[in-house]
């Protein structure tokens, strides 16, 4: 899969400079102190610059499904699929998350934003994997962990008649890179010390598009829409990556304060399905989201 990490690696290289190119037209950033929140009646292509920084701190309640396939590197057809939920079990979790985004110019936003996820479980049938058999109760431990890097740029916008923003739509670039480690242990036999163990590990930088929207109801409810998607086949090695997010957000102060507080309540959907040189990596979260995200 060695192969598949260079040809994704150099799209991803490659994808930013369009995007690049676009924000070079932008106006330079206005200062601070200057409220630029309007209804932009002349045309005035920067907004909410008074609010640069936004930070977001999330729980995610999922539960980690898909399969694994791992070959040897000398024989590609010698490795047999675990699928998670019926080979092996994992106990449902809440993972933590972060973001943080950064306005710069009228309608750029650049967006960064981690997650790790560790699970740990056992095996209930007889599998090979990477070359090696493993029994049952075989130990298997996978490390899942991204951080995303995404241009956001504001497509359209509208004001309610007291200047405010009541709706955005926005156009998204990013590169996610993702890396996955798993490792499986037998059980130790009589006499011995360890058991037999194997390990596979990929980083992969997954470019990627897509689109977000927002629409305010009433004066302190956002209802709000992300969607990111990828999917790339060159010759034998294919790749296809999404990330859905459904959310309201509930301002927790009042508006044109020096910061702006929100608790947010939706449902995300991740997929990552790579495959390649006999390998398959199928790994999917799903589950309801909460966290706190602050504006200033």
């Amino acid at each position: 899969m060695k192969k598949f990490v260079l040809y994704t690696l150099i799209l991803a290289l490659l994808s930013p400079i369009c995007v690049f190119a676009q924000d070079a037209e932008e106006t330079e950033p206005v200062a601070d102190s200057v409220i630029t929140e309007s209804k932009n009646d002349q045309g005035n292509d920067i907004i909410n610059i008074n609010r640069r920084w936004k930070f977001q701190l999330l729980s995610w309640d999922t539960k980690l499904t898909g399969h694994v396939q791992i070959s040897d590197d000398d024989n590609v057809n010698n490795a047999e699929k675990i699928t998670f939920g019926k080979d092996i079990s994992f106990s449902k979790e809440k993972i933590p998350g972060f973001r943080a985004s950064y306005a710069w110019g009228g309608r750029t936003t650049f967006e960064l934003s981690y997650a790790n996820q560790d699970h740990d479980g056992k095996l209930s049938v007889p599998r090979k994997f990477n070359g090696k058999n493993f029994d049952v109760n075989a130990s298997l431990r996978l490390q899942n962990e991204w951080v995303d890097l995404a241009w956001v740029r504001k497509l359209s916008h509208s004001f309610n008649e007291e200047g405010h923003e009541k709706s955005y739509f926005s156009g998204i670039f990013g590169i996610k890179v993702n890396y996955t480690n798993i490792e499986l242990t037998n059980p130790v036999a009589a006499g011995l010390t360890v058991g037999a163990r194997a390990e596979w590990a990929e980083a992969i930088p997954i470019p990627y598009l897509g689109i977000e929207g927002g629409l305010l109801m009433g004066k302190s409810l956002w209802l709000k829409a992300n969607c990111r998607i990828f999917k790339l086949n060159y010759d034998e090695y294919s790749a296809e990556h999404h990330d859905y997010i459904v959310n309201v957000a509930y301002r927790l102060n009042e508006q044109n304060k020096n910061q702006d507080w929100f608790f947010n309540v939706g449902y995300r959907d991740v997929n990552y399905d790579i495959s390649g040189d006999g390998d398959e990596v199928l790994i999917e979260y799903k589950g309801p989201i909460v966290g706190v995200d602050v504006h200033f």
